[in-house]
C-alpha cells in the first residue's frame, strides 16, 4: 500500500511537470478545474472502448493459445468472457465493451439455425422445429449472460466494466439486448432474497 500511494504520487508530479501548461496547473492549485486519475494517466490507457468484434474474427491468440472464432452464441458468450477479462486487467479506468447485440447477432444466428436443422433432422414440421428452436435459442442466451454476469461479480477487484447494447434491430439483435435486460432485472441470488447486480454496467442505445 505504502508503495503504491508513493508511486501514485510521483506519477501525479511527472504528469503535471511534463504534460500540463503553467495555466492549467495555475487553474488546479485555484481549484477551477480538477484532473481525475493524474496518478494513472502518464504511462497507460484510462478508459476504453474495446473493439472484441476485430478481435473475434477469423480467430487470434491470447496467452499464448490460439482462440478459433466461434461458432455459436454459448461459445462467443466464453471467449468474450476471456477477452475481456485479460483485456480490462491490463489498463487503468473503465472498459467497455461496445455494441454487443452487434457482436452476438451472427453467433445467434448460427446457433438458431444449428438448433432448427436438430429438429427438422428429428422429422418435425418447420412450425414445430421454428418454435422449439426460438426456445432453445432464448434460454442459451439468458443461461450464459447470466453466467457471465456472475463471473464478473466472482472477481474480488473487477475493473469498471460497461457493455452496450439497442442498435442492432434484427431479431437475434434484438434478443441479445432483451435478455440482458431480463437478466439485469432478474437480480443475483437465491429465489425471495434476490440482490441488484453491479456489474456490467448497460448503456441502451436508441
Amino acid at each position: 500500500t505504502k508503495r503504491s500511494l508513493i508511486f501514485n504520487e510521483l506519477n501525479k508530479e511527472l504528469y503535471k511537470k511534463f504534460f500540463l501548461t503553467v495555466e492549467e496547473l495555475q487553474a488546479i492549485r485555484e481549484g477551477y478545474i480538477y484532473i481525475h486519475d493524474m496518478s494513472a494517466r502518464r504511462d497507460t490507457m484510462n478508459c476504453c472502448l474495446f473493439d472484441v468484434k476485430s478481435v473475434l474474427t477469423g480467430g487470434f491468440e491470447m496467452g499464448n493459445l490460439w482462440y478459433n472464432e466461434p461458432k455459436t452464441l454459448d461459445t462467443a458468450f466464453d471467449v468474450i468472457g476471456d477477452i475481456v477479462l485479460s483485456a480490462a486487467s491490463q489498463q487503468y479506468g473503465g472498459f467497455t465493451v461496445p455494441s454487443v447485440d452487434e457482436i452476438l447477432e451472427p453467433y445467434a444466428k448460427r446457433s438458431h439455425e444449428n438448433h432448427l436443422n436438430k429438429y427438422r433432422s428429428l422429422g418435425l414440421s418447420e412450425e414445430v422445429a421454428q418454435e422449439i428452436a426460438w426456445k432453445d435459442l432464448e434460454g442459451n442466451a439468458y443461461s450464459e449472460l447470466k453466467e457471465d454476469t456472475y463471473s464478473l461479480q466472482k472477481l474480488v477487484d473487477y475493473p469498471f466494466i460497461t457493455m452496450t447494447s439497442g442498435t442492432d434491430i434484427s431479431e437475434y439483435g434484438k434478443l441479445v439486448t432483451k435478455t440482458m435486460l431480463e437478466v439485469r432485472a432478474g437480480g443475483q441470488g437465491k429465489p425471495g432474497h434476490k440482490k441488484p447486480v453491479l456489474f456490467p454496467k448497460i448503456v441502451f442505445l436508441y
